[in-house]
């Protein structure tokens, strides 16, 4: 799992348009994307925390590995692998996340 900002800005009422911050939990070995997050530039961080625990609640079931490639993701993701005993690996690149990075900018039109 890993973040990245929307392609396409948003705008809510009354304010000015912004690029939300995209989490995307895809799993590595079938590239299935297990869900996304759309979140505003202020509190990512807590969102993708409460989204990823709501995710291993919902599914009634821990990862056994958490693969990231970014510093922040991965510290921010620290505290909570080892309560939970989730392997926190930082990789160079993760593939499937990648594509499927790529399919969402060619289904937006962005690509």
């Amino acid at each position: 799992m890993d973040f990245f900002y929307s392609p396409i800005p948003v705008r809510n009422k009354d304010e000015r348009p912004h690029y939300p911050s995209t989490t995307l939990w895809v799993d590595h070995h079938s590239g299935f994307i297990w869900t996304f997050l759309l979140s505003s530039c202020d509190n990512y961080r807590e969102e993708m925390l409460k989204h990823t625990l709501e995710l291993i609640e919902e599914k009634n079931s821990i990862p056994a590995e958490i693969w990231t490639k970014k510093d922040e993701t991965f510290e921010l993701f620290k505290p909570i692998s080892e309560k939970l005993g989730i392997k926190l690996e930082k990789k160079k690149r993760l593939q499937s996340l990648e594509q499927a990075r790529i399919h969402m900018h060619k289904v937006l039109g962005q690509a």
